[in-house]
């Protein structure tokens, strides 16, 4: 599950949130457009991101200081369960292909042809590194309060996004990689 700074690395959920936002939203966003969560706040999702989850379902306690501030609780215990059922990355799919023929010249002679294609369909494949949800808490409210933001909910540009971080940038990231060689052994 998410990480949002407790004892236990878990959040506190708020079940009443939807967990993923309407699939009228479910985009990739260029840093400058305006959203609307379900809770009436707006946010602007950062540049190069997908927002799939709604960051209002996973929250941080806050504490009021005595000079009236907030700032998040430094102890207290997530109840979120370790595997959140409906928060999955994108699946995972790569093919690679080999293929090698052995042609023989003459008595202890022969000419190999291999090629061999890496993500051979060129599949992009985004991980669970590149899930958003790192938490950064609202510990004060704007005079005007123009966005409808609430002390304790996510301040994280990020949350619930899934941003353009790869599974493995030498191996399954790279573009469909093709290799040709021919051999001749004797």
């Amino acid at each position: 599950g998410p990480n949002c700074g407790g004892m236990n690395g878990r959040c506190m959920e708020d079940t009443s949130a939807p967990l993923e936002v309407p699939k009228d939203l479910q985009r990739w966003y260029d840093g400058k457009t305006s959203v609307t969560l379900p809770s009436g706040r707006i946010v602007t999702p950062q540049a190069y991101t997908f927002l799939k989850w709604n960051p209002d379902r996973f929250k941080a306690p806050t504490v009021q200081l005595p000079n009236g501030s907030y700032q998040v609780d430094q102890y207290w215990w997530g109840q979120t369960a370790q595997y959140v059922n409906g928060l999955r990355t994108p699946g995972f799919a790569n093919v690679n292909l080999a293929i090698n023929r052995r042609f023989r010249i003459r008595e202890g002679a022969q000419l190999e042809f291999l090629a061999e294609a890496t993500n051979l369909f060129n599949r992009t494949n985004f991980s669970a590194a590149a899930v958003n949800f790192g938490y950064g808490a609202i510990l004060s409210v704007p005079a005007n309060n123009a966005n409808n933001v609430k002390i304790g909910q996510n301040s994280n540009a990020t949350a619930g996004t899934i941003g353009m971080g790869s599974t493995n940038p030498r191996l399954m990231a790279d573009p469909r990689i093709i290799t040709l060689s021919l051999r001749l052994r004797f």
